[in-house]
């Protein structure tokens, strides 16, 4: 594989050292950003086809790129074929460092993994190569296949940088460590930060770009799984959630600079489009109360004919419609990523089908990322 031509800085222990690539973007440009595609490569395709992001001076991506859909390889081999291209940037994810894992893992904790993460690389290329099934007795010869065969991605998984920074920007995966100086963070700090989201301190000085956690998590998100620029922080998220949560999308971040900075969302799902077929304007306001990890159980307070008053572990209290209910033994528990709000549509207005529930309801999100629910005779 070529040498990079950027300059590589590593932390402050070689074992945990991150690499961080620098490059100049420019006293104007457009860059575009996306992460966590989780092997939507279909997805992929159809989001770089957008105006917004063919026409982007600049394009990173920020980690994830498998595991979870079924497109893990396509999205490798994608992105392997930019290589060498001065307007691209790929960062390694979390999910990239299962590719050495694959290799040098336990056998029996990633046969355990594979029961939860039924799509992945590995069995990707299992398939590939006609082997339908990945068991314990031809694990280690599989194994052996993978290194054999699939040794061009190995060695671009192992080598993919941690970090970008440029005169405005650092991008991580997903955030940073609680150092003074941002760059003695740990590979693990910057590719599995949990809760950086919520609580992440930003020490560059510059924006910081993230995927990583769905910004459905944040409560600054709302009702959307739209990048988040939260301000404070001069932190900007941008994990749609796509293969992970409930009514997700594939995120493309869309940073401009002319005289100043500017941010926009542009985004592409597997949810089907309707338009709207006639207006809806809600007589209920239940606010814009969700679901949002960790807070995930819920108790019924006051059941009602389409929402049902229900209080989080946290004491916040929310409506949820009754569709979006799952009970059990403990009481009510959903982990729809439902929310409670109403929208107002225009006859006309283009809509995605994000759920079809039962009663008078319909889950929707509309052309802005803007989710809620709307009256069934939106539908026609």
């Amino acid at each position: 594989m070529p040498a990079r031509a950027s300059v590589f800085r590593a932390g402050r222990d070689f074992a945990v050292m991150i690499k961080i690539i620098e490059k100049n973007f420019g006293r104007e440009y457009r860059a575009a950003v996306i992460s966590d595609i989780h092997g939507s490569f279909g997805l992929l395709k159809r989001l770089l086809n957008r105006e917004e992001v063919r026409g982007a001076d600049r394009l990173v991506f920020d980690g994830d790129y498998i595991s979870r859909g079924r497109e893990s390889l396509a999205c490798m081999r994608f992105l392997m074929s930019l290589e060498g291209r001065e307007n691209v940037t790929v960062l390694k994810g979390n999910l990239e460092r299962l590719v050495n894992w694959y290799l040098h893992g336990d056998s029996e904790a990633i046969l355990r993994h594979f029961t939860v993460h039924r799509r992945n690389l590995f069995r990707e290329c299992a398939e590939e190569q006609g082997f339908m099934q990945v068991t314990e007795s031809n694990f280690e010869k599989l194994r052996k296949v993978f290194r054999e065969k699939y040794a061009d991605i190995i060695e671009y998984a192992a080598y993919l940088p941690n970090a970008l920074e440029t005169e405005d920007f650092v991008f991580t995966h997903a955030g940073l460590g609680a150092v003074p100086n941002w760059r003695d963070s740990t590979e693990q700090d910057v590719m599995k930060n949990d809760p950086f989201i919520k609580t992440g301190v930003n020490t560059t000085g510059k924006w910081l770009v993230c995927g990583h956690m769905p910004t459905w998590n944040s409560p600054l998100s709302e009702n959307t799984n739209n990048c988040i620029v939260d301000k404070t922080r001069k932190c900007v998220f941008i994990d749609g959630g796509n293969q992970v949560k409930s009514f997700a999308q594939l995120n493309a971040l869309i940073a401009e600079k002319r005289e100043e900075m500017s941010f926009a969302t542009v985004f592409e799902s597997f949810y089907p489009v309707f338009y709207a077929a006639e207006d809806f304007v809600p007589e209920d306001d239940f606010g814009c109360e969700k679901d949002c990890w960790p807070q995930k159980a819920l108790s019924v307070v006051e059941k009602g004919e389409d929402f049902s008053l229900c209080e989080r572990e946290d004491g916040a209290r929310i409506y949820v419609n009754n569709a979006h209910l799952r009970f059990d033994a403990a009481g009510a528990s959903f982990a729809c990523n439902s929310v409670s709000s109403l929208l107002s549509v225009k006859k006309g207005e283009r809509l995605e089908l994000l759920d079809a529930a039962e009663g008078r309801f319909v889950f929707v999100r509309s052309g802005a990322g803007r989710i809620g629910w709307v009256g069934r005779e939106v539908l026609g």
